[in-house]
């Protein structure tokens, strides 16, 4: 994973960021230091993102991949005040937008090996949204939010 350039990457990456600043209160050198060697070897898969925030393996692994991804990001913000630059990288700030654009009345305009997919319901937006500072991608998780939660059917309990 440390080399590797694919969705991996990212996601071993951002569970060992995630969890190395849950601890470093406790034990900083190592954890800041495994948090330090995670950002860079995450260098290796973005730019995958680049030149349009496009995702060389489909919208689902983009899904999967933009979720660990955003993890990192808000792991990498509360604890340290910064993102180091991850999403500034050529290409990921436009990767949401890539999604977007993906997205029809008849469902996710997918490639390669994705199943068929209704929309994004992806936290990742509000993520995005957040730190770029763009409502929009704020507001296209909301949507789905409210979307999901307004059009739930109904349980029936059967006693």
């Amino acid at each position: 994973f440390a080399t590797g350039n694919t969705n991996f990457n990212v996601v071993v990456n951002g569970g060992l960021t995630a969890a190395a600043l849950a601890f470093s209160d406790i034990y900083p050198d190592i954890c800041f230091d495994a948090a330090s060697q995670s950002i860079k070897s995450l260098g290796k898969m973005l730019p995958n993102f680049e030149p349009d925030g496009g995702w060389i393996e489909g919208p689902n692994y983009w899904n999967y991949a933009t979720q660990y991804l955003a993890h990192m990001v808000g792991a990498l913000e509360t604890a340290c005040g910064t993102s180091y630059g991850i999403l500034t990288h050529p290409g990921v700030a436009a990767t949401p937008y890539y999604a977007l654009y993906l997205e029809s009345h008849q469902g996710i305009n997918n490639f390669s090996d994705t199943a068929h997919m209704d929309g994004w319901n992806s936290f990742q937006f509000g993520t995005f949204g957040r730190y770029m500072n763009d409502k929009a991608l704020t507001y296209q998780r909301y949507k789905k939010r409210q979307y999901k939660n307004k059009y739930k059917p109904a349980s029936h309990s059967h006693t």
